[in-house]
């Protein structure tokens, strides 16, 4: 077993896989970068040009492949990650019905959170964002109260299942 310090490579990797929290949360304030997307991919970007001007400069001639592909690898981990905690953080529902429950000071009926989820949008609106959302994919047409499936919608289904099945999951949400 051995307990030495990794190569400079790899070290530098960890260094720059920490980059894209801050950089998600700094880009936040360009105007380019407001759709969270759009800031996801520039962080991720930016943190293989750091890593890559770091090896050109700091590691240079010295470098070696197997090491800096390692770190290649490393950086590839950090997104997936922040990506994960950031689905956690901005899609979970149930975490943000026991946040609007805190914001009734710990009790209220089903109508209170309902009324009251996000910050007193409601799930009404959660809702109408969702669709919305799902009609700019052009999974769905929507017009008036009426709501239609498209080909592209039964597509994403297809997907949908088929991942479920590899993965031996339920359906939820």
């Amino acid at each position: 077993m051995n307990f030495d310090w990794p190569s400079q490579e790899i070290v530098w990797a960890i260094c720059c896989a920490l980059l894209p929290v801050p950089l998600l949360i700094g880009l936040g304030k360009i105007s380019i970068a407001k759709e969270a997307s759009r800031r996801f991919l520039l962080a991720c970007i930016a943190t293989l040009a750091i890593y890559g001007i770091i090896l050109a400069l700091l590691v240079g001639p010295t470098i070696s492949i197997q090491q800096a592909v390692l770190g290649v690898g490393a950086i590839g981990v950090s997104p997936i990650v922040t990506l994960g905690l950031w689905g956690v953080l901005t899609r979970g529902y149930s975490l943000s019905l026991l946040l609007t429950l805190l914001e009734l000071n710990g009790t209220g009926t089903r109508f209170d959170i309902e009324r009251s989820y996000s910050g007193g949008r409601g799930l009404r609106w959660l809702m109408r964002k969702r669709l919305l959302s799902l009609e700019r994919t052009h999974a769905i047409t929507i017009r008036k109260d009426a709501v239609w499936l498209r080909s592209e919608g039964k597509a994403l289904l297809s997907i949908y299942r088929a991942g479920l099945k590899m993965f031996s999951l339920k359906q939820f949400g």
